[in-house]
């Protein structure tokens, strides 16, 4: 039985989770925009699914702590595995979005030098995915839910991506500006790698 401390911890990482990738996915989409990065902007697009994955969490994890009944006489547990199934299957879906963008901006010659400021944006994005990793895996483990730690391995990899959207736009500032497009496009492989690992 999980300690008390780690089962209210466990109730709050969602709501943390929700609150840091809406606050994330606001300032990539805008500093992308702004800073005309594509790869920031895809960056973005990827956080946004995670407040909605985020959502299926604190729904799926509210109704599998239901009691038994007489329909469901094991109780609601299986929800967090649909839960799960559903955030990875929008994911493949935005993956291939998101790699096909890139791909028609590369092929259309549709991309420009991006602003410095989107490096710090990623630098930004970086370390807050990296404490909703370490905050929905100790909570997840702790209290045995797949969901918590499904939505931890999302925000790691959310944190890798975002380090390969740092290097995408260092490129694209100081070698060519196609890197960025190439960023987004790496953005999208790496969530659909991480769908098919998991």
């Amino acid at each position: 039985m999980p300690e008390p401390r780690c089962i209210n911890c466990a109730r709050r990482a969602p709501w943390y989770c929700l609150l840091g990738n809406t606050s994330l996915s606001a300032l990539q989409l805008l500093v992308g925009f702004i800073g005309g990065s594509t790869a920031l902007i895809a960056e973005g697009i990827h956080t946004f699914t995670d407040v909605i994955g985020t959502v299926v969490v604190i729904v799926s994890r509210g109704v599998s702590a239901k009691p038994a009944d007489q329909e469901h006489t094991y109780g609601h547990g299986k929800v967090e595995f649909i839960g799960s199934a559903f955030a990875y299957i929008a994911l493949l879906f935005l993956s291939a979005a998101i790699f096909s963008g890139g791909l028609i901006m590369i092929l259309t010659h549709h991309y420009r030098r991006p602003e410095v400021i989107t490096i710090l944006a990623s630098c930004v994005a970086v370390l807050i995915n990296g404490f909703m990793y370490k905050l929905g895996m100790c909570s997840g483990i702790r209290v045995n839910s797949p969901v918590l730690v499904a939505n931890a391995f999302e925000n790691r990899a959310d944190a890798m991506s975002s380090a390969a959207v740092i290097v995408g736009i260092s490129a694209s500032i100081f070698i060519h500006p196609v890197c960025d497009p190439i960023a987004a496009m790496v953005v999208g492989v790496h969530i659909f790698i991480n769908c098919m690992i998991r």
